[in-house]
């Protein structure tokens, strides 16, 4: 299989005023190219719930709330 995935982190790193600010959430875009759209759709979504539920070194507890715009891979068209 072959497929790239990037991880889009927002609203990390964000200046407020030009101080450093520490937001108590944060974005996550999942982004998957594959060769075929079975194949990047499959990816996504095996991809997703390991975001929800991966270990961290640090970590404090397993608890937490996410919210998904999403709960299917969204596909577009071929780009160029």
């Amino acid at each position: 299989m072959e497929f790239r995935i990037w991880f889009h982190p927002y609203g990390k790193g964000i200046r407020v005023y030009g101080v450093a600010y520490a937001p108590k959430q944060l974005g996550l875009l999942l982004e998957v190219v594959a060769p075929t759209d079975e194949l990047a759709r499959e990816a996504a979504l095996l991809a997703s719930p390991n975001i929800l539920f991966a270990e961290f070194r640090g970590q404090m507890a397993t608890g937490g709330g996410v919210a998904q715009l999403f709960d299917e891979a969204v596909t577009t068209r071929p780009a160029y």
